[in-house]
């Protein structure tokens, strides 16, 4: 196991401070999907990292999961691609139609235009840098083994 791999299966056995993991490798090809699985695989709660989101897509790419956007509404617009494109399209544009009417492109009155396609672009650029596809486990999302089998302690507060 590897740092930063992505592993897709079904959970067989959890403990309180791991689990086992029955891992799955699914191989195309013309003839079909080919899945083989492998048994055995101990993951420690210490050792995950990151999930994927619920609306996450897992393909595989030469035997390991990859994990894409999926169906994810407004993706384009979450991961600040969209507002990327406009911003620096309406700049290219804009600066264009400048120098095709033979007026230069950073004057007075065209600065307020280009300063509109700077912002929008940044943006984009912030909810680039702010966008993950997979959620992160530290301080917002943790995992936890609970026990169905004892009673509930009472917490002191």
């Amino acid at each position: 196991m590897n740092a930063g791999d992505w592993f897709s299966g079904d959970i067989t056995q959890i403990g309180p401070d791991s689990f086992y993991l029955r891992q799955r490798s699914v191989r195309y090809t013309m003839f079909g999907a080919d899945t083989v699985h492998f048994s055995g695989l101990r993951v420690a709660f210490s050792d995950i990292v990151r999930m994927p989101r619920k609306t996450a897509m897992v393909f595989y790419r030469n035997d390991r999961p990859q994990v894409i956007h999926g169906h994810e509404k407004f993706a384009y617009v979450k991961n600040g691609l969209l507002l990327q494109l406009i911003g620096g399209g309406y700049a290219a544009l804009n600066i264009a139609g400048s120098l095709f009417n033979h007026e230069p492109p950073f004057e007075q009155k065209n600065i307020k235009r280009l300063g509109l396609a700077a912002v929008i672009f940044a943006v984009g650029e912030i909810l680039h840098l702010n966008y993950r596809q997979h959620l992160r486990i530290g301080k917002k999302y943790k995992l936890r083994y609970i026990s169905l089998d004892q009673k509930p302690v009472k917490l002191p507060f």
